[in-house]
């Protein structure tokens, strides 16, 4: 009832409105308005005017409103479209990454056909932060055991420290405990490559005397029997020498990336076995 009152008035403006344009349309023919059509249109035609405005607006803007719903629906699908394309070009990347790392893996398995290989994935590194250590997901039942050599492409890694029966602890390079016999590949001055710090090793035992050079190579010597013979170790970046010391203070960054380390191989290289022949005995 409320509504009802509130536009009885308009109700009532337009009937009229619409009376007065009737009565005008009669004597349209007629060629001159009377003074009673000239002042109904006088009167109703800046309302008219008013009127058609409005609803030019109102038209517009709806249409303008559909416009922009559609576009905000469009940019949405385009933005959806976007993020699927990036996570798919995402996933493509890291495939391409994988393949070129499984492809480096794979020419040094062939360099290394004198032995048997097993590739494995890095899953975590040593949690505590006391030991530089990474834990692959092969273990003594795919033939790993204690002291078994870790590459990878660019180098040198680590070896097995321990075992279970899926998985395997590797002790890496740049652990102050780890140590290996080296040479210079230049010129065969031979050392002990062990962890350091930050990232580096130490060339150990290396005398004042010997031609030491930054810059130079250093591989693996094979003398232990673990490391074959010629795997790429590091290059030689800084030197001191101490005529108060023995030997020489041989600083090495290793060719390896440990922060970027995903897949490694196994060399399934047994440790040597030293035959001191049967026991003497006394007649």
């Amino acid at each position: 009832m409320l509504l009802l009152k509130r536009i009885k008035p308009i109700i009532f403006f337009v009937f009229v409105t619409y009376v007065l344009l009737y009565v005008f349309s009669l004597n349209y023919k007629k060629g001159q308005m009377s003074l009673l059509e000239k002042a109904v249109v006088e009167t109703i035609g800046p309302i008219q005017k008013g009127v058609h405005h409005i609803f030019s607006y109102a038209g517009s803007f709806f249409d303008e409103y559909i416009n922009l719903v559609g576009v905000k629906q469009e940019n949405e699908e385009l933005k959806a479209k976007l993020s699927s394309l990036e996570s798919e070009l995402n996933n493509y990347r890291e495939a391409y990454l994988a393949n070129q790392r499984l492809r480096e893996l794979l020419g040094l398995k062939k360099s290394l056909s004198q032995w048997p290989t097993l590739a494995a994935e890095v899953i975590t590194w040593d949690p505590s932060g006391w030991f530089q250590t990474i834990t692959i997901d092969k273990g003594f039942l795919d033939g790993i055991q204690i002291g078994m050599p870790v590459v990878n492409a660019k180098g040198v890694v680590g070896k097995i420290t321990a075992l279970s029966r899926h998985y395997a602890r590797a002790l890496l390079l740049i652990d102050p405990n780890f140590a290996i016999d080296s040479y210079i590949q230049r010129n065969r001055v031979y050392g002990i490559v062990s962890g350091y710090k930050n990232g580096m090793c130490r060339m150990q035992y290396v005398q004042q005397n010997q031609d030491v050079k930054e810059g130079d190579v250093v591989v693996t010597s094979g003398m232990a029997g673990y490391f074959p013979k010629g795997l790429p170790i590091g290059t030689i970046t800084k030197i001191k020498i101490n005529k108060a010391q023995l030997f020489q203070e041989i600083y090495v960054k290793p060719y390896v990336d440990f922060s970027k380390l995903e897949e490694v191989l196994v060399i399934l290289k047994e440790r040597p076995v030293v035959n001191y022949g049967k026991p003497y005995k006394n007649h």
